[in-house]
């Protein structure tokens, strides 16, 4: 009779945990995804200010000097973009967070409180 009620009480014990288990998974594969957006932007946007760095390091002349400026606009032109991309990314990736937090809470008040008939 010990044994049944123990394996109840640790039924009940997991099941109880179960939302927060997702809940934990949910939260570590969201860093996951969030740290290689910002990996990922650490490396596109040092690659591009290295190559800018390069090209100041060219100029030799006015002429130099004058493409060198010129270039600066594409420069960030480009980083204005990746900026934006990555922000709809990061924006997405907390809307599914949400979604997916809200239908793990729905499930288990669904699966504790009792329905009405």
């Amino acid at each position: 009779m010990n044994d049944k009620i123990f394996a109840d009480v640790a039924e009940k014990a997991k099941a109880a945990f179960e939302p927060a288990k997702k809940l934990g998974a949910l939260g570590v594969a969201n860093a996951e995804e969030l740290t290689k957006l910002q990996v990922s932007t650490l490396d596109s946007l040092s690659k591009l200010g290295i190559a800018r760095m390069k090209a100041a390091t060219q100029v030799s002349d006015v002429a130099d000097l004058q493409a060198f400026v010129a270039g600066q606009a594409e420069f960030f032109k480009a980083v204005g973009e990746k900026l934006s991309t990555d922000a709809k990314a990061i924006a997405k990736l907390s809307e599914k967070y949400a979604a997916e937090a809200q239908k793990i809470a729905k499930e288990s008040v669904e699966a504790y409180v009792p329905k009405a008939n």
